[in-house]
């Protein structure tokens, strides 16, 4: 089942500002004539556009792809070891402050956990909890409010 990326309101007023921001200056590149400049940034422009709405998380018989653009990040269902659901702010794949942490035995990599937002997280997780192992950890460091 494949699942796009949820947004929250300020990671949206950010893009938001960023993107006439960014229009802004392409508007002011072509009215002096900066024919490369203006290149550049509409180049930029169309990729961040790209970027946040490219993003999604299938879930397959055996394993998890995280796609965004052109990269793809594949985790077998056999490698998670823990499912946590946070609201950190390290750089990732989610583009919502609540978050879902996925930590995997790969012991080369340089972050410890992969971080996802899924639109439907209440479904997410249940699909989740049917492919993994009895042996993953499910934890919410979120204090109830």
């Amino acid at each position: 089942m494949k699942f796009s990326s949820k947004f929250d309101i300020l990671n949206t007023i950010f893009f938001v500002l960023a993107c006439v921001l960014f229009v802004f200056t392409c508007v002011i590149l072509f009215i002096t004539g900066e024919w490369v400049a203006w290149g550049i940034m509409v180049f930029i422009l169309v990729m961040m556009i790209w970027l946040f709405f490219s993003i999604s998380i299938i879930l397959f018989d055996d394993k998890m792809s995280i796609n965004i653009m052109f990269f793809k990040k594949n985790i077998k269902y056999s490698d998670i070891k823990e499912v946590l659901i946070t609201r950190n702010i390290w750089s990732s794949f989610a583009t919502s402050f609540r978050r879902i942490g996925i930590r995997t035995s790969d012991t080369r990599k340089v972050f410890k956990y992969v971080y996802i937002s899924p639109d439907k997280e209440e479904v997410f997780l249940s699909m989740l909890k049917n492919k993994v192992s009895e042996n993953v950890i499910f934890r919410n460091d979120i204090v109830k409010e």
